[in-house]
């Protein structure tokens, strides 16, 4: 296929194209713009910069790709919960909500639900996640449990602390670096050396009896 100078730059430069698109003028700046080895290179690192900007999107879609998301069943607080959390993790946020309708003679499920999240999707961390307001307790028994956790892998004791601090509400339910925050979601906060430091007997002995991880004494019984 012959290589059409005229489009291509055009597609680049939509407003010198669709200014000058088929006169003397467009030709002139253009055309020249390639004889002259100074134009030529303000126009070729423009060219770069514009090929490197789409093939760093299309990359980064690729690596951000999700094809399963946890999707959590509140009763009535779903909307407080995505807040609680874009808060306490970085490169988080609420992306979209979508409410109970006014009308509540669609189902009798939507009933006393009007403005509660319908389907609330958000990110914490870069991850994806979704949510309900599923109704009135009375009406759905259905919660979390130990069944189910969300692991943290942290880079240091500090980090460990932040998280711990913010997401554990529940101290009887503290256990081996296991917490439950205030919705009753289940927490996993350690190490990201997890594996590696549990290698000796001492160790996992030790970390059975931890509520919150201590990564220096799981580094001495790893010894």
């Amino acid at each position: 296929m012959r290589f059409k100078r005229k489009e291509f730059l055009g597609e680049i430069f939509p407003n010198l194209s669709n200014t000058h698109s088929s006169g003397f003028l467009f030709r002139k700046r253009v055309y020249n713009g390639w004889k002259s080895s100074r134009k030529f290179s303000v126009l070729f690192s423009q060219i770069l910069l514009h090929c490197h900007t789409i093939i760093h999107k299309s990359f980064y879609r690729m690596a951000h790709l999700q094809n399963i998301t946890p999707f959590l069943w509140f009763q009535k607080n779903a909307e407080e919960a995505m807040n609680f959390y874009v808060n306490i993790f970085p490169n988080s946020r609420i992306l979209h909500i979508e409410r109970y309708p006014e009308d509540e003679s669609i189902d009798e499920h939507f009933v006393g639900m009007h403005g509660k999240v319908l389907t609330g999707t958000f990110e914490l961390d870069g991850e994806r996640f979704m949510c309900l307001d599923g109704g009135r307790p009375s009406e759905h028994l259905f919660d979390f449990n130990n069944a189910v956790s969300f692991l943290v892998e942290c880079r240091d004791q500090a980090e460990i602390d932040f998280y711990w601090e913010r997401l554990s509400s529940r101290p009887e339910e503290e256990q081996c670096g296991w917490c439950t925050d205030r919705f009753g979601l289940r927490w996993q906060i350690v190490p990201r050396n997890m594996e590696a430091l549990m290698k000796k007997p001492a160790a996992i002995r030790a970390m059975m009896r931890m509520k919150k991880i201590d990564i220096k004494e799981l580094e001495q019984k790893a010894q």
